[in-house]
């Protein structure tokens, strides 16, 4: 069962991954096609959950840290960002 899990997490990054990027490929802006967005990010904290029930597994793992960094990239980031980054008056 927790094989299976791991190819399922896999797969949430993956289709994560590439909705993200093809998101980000189409805009290039924040926020501009905002349900690729939110399917990226729902199937990356989906594939998280579904990683942190197949523990001691590679896959897992792998995945955990691969949706991690793919919301880091398209949540966490930006918005570091327009914290710090402040236009000169």
């Amino acid at each position: 069962m927790k094989r299976i899990l791991g190819y399922i997490a896999v797969v949430f990054f993956v289709l994560s991954a590439t909705l993200w990027l093809l998101w980000f490929n189409d805009s290039g802006t924040v926020f501009s096609n905002e349900i690729d967005f939110v399917v990226a990010i729902s199937l990356g904290i989906l594939g998280m959950i579904t990683a942190f029930f197949a523990k001691n597994n590679a896959l897992a793992v792998v995945s955990f840290m691969g949706s991690f960094a793919i919301i880091f990239m398209a949540v966490i980031f930006p918005y570091l960002m327009s914290i710090i980054w402040k236009p000169i008056p």
